[in-house]
């Protein structure tokens, strides 16, 4: 397990102490904002912004890990940082990520406070389906497609076609959702669009956007929380298909 205590985001007083440790377990015997990155690189330096959000966009060395944070006061995910002159000062921290190789990547991070860990930062980006992953732990994987890979595909001459998560997934925090493919339903007037669907876990219908032609589509579910499962749906009575090859929250 790799540890540094170095002086984090800063200049002049607003330095700021912090412990950071890099490992597959948790460090043992943490004190209070104490912070673990789960990563199997050692963690060789690091940089604590909590002004700013944008991503770091430079290479500074393998294993350097940077936090930084956002404006809006949460008090379930504030961590209190000592200052110089031992002030106890309140960051909202948002995403870590660690340079391994010439490459950032996002992190699950965890900071100790009254007694556990609480995570602030993961390591899931938002997506549920990219070229063949399912992202099962978040979505159950999904079913009632003919092929998972690399697309969400299925046809079918008449009838249904419906491809969904397993699992429901939280929305929680996301404010759109989006996915790239095609889809349609057919009868003897011609084929019409095929429709993404939201549905809460009492199976009832809470967000529904049309598609046909191949593209990138975003459906808004920012008025929605908890979770839910997220549907693909095609019918008709002349030829119906499916073809999703990503899909993400924002």
């Amino acid at each position: 397990m790799g540890q540094c205590f170095l002086y984090g985001n800063g200049g002049g007083k607003d330095r700021y102490r912090v412990k950071v440790f890099g490992g597959i377990s948790a460090p043992a015997n943490p004190k209070e904002s104490y912070i673990w990155i789960r990563t199997s690189v050692p963690v060789s330096g690091y940089e604590i912004n909590g002004w700013t959000s944008y991503l770091p966009g430079w290479q500074i060395g393998n294993g350097f890990v940077y936090i930084y944070g956002e404006p809006a006061y949460d008090e379930n995910k504030v961590i209190n940082l000592i200052e110089d002159k031992g002030n106890v000062l309140n960051f909202n921290f948002k995403m870590c990520m660690q340079q391994q190789g010439t490459n950032w990547y996002t992190m699950d991070a965890f900071v100790y406070r009254r007694g556990s860990w609480m995570q602030f930062a993961s390591s899931w980006n938002g997506e549920l389906f990219d070229n063949g992953n399912q992202y099962t732990n978040i979505t159950g994987g999904w079913t009632g497609a003919n092929s998972y890979s690399p697309n969400l595909t299925a046809t079918l001459y008449s009838g249904t076609i419906t491809i969904s998560t397993i699992s429901v997934v939280d929305l929680s925090g996301f404010s759109t959702l989006k996915f790239m493919g095609s889809g349609n339903g057919a009868n003897s007037g011609g084929a019409y669009s095929a429709k993404c669907k939201i549905f809460n876990e009492s199976g009832v219908e809470v967000a529904s956007l049309d598609f046909q032609n191949n593209g990138t589509y975003a459906v808004s579910v920012a008025a929605l929380s908890g979770k839910h499962y997220v549907r693909f749906v095609a019918s008709g009575s002349r030829g119906n298909n499916l073809n999703i090859s990503k899909v993400w929250l924002e």
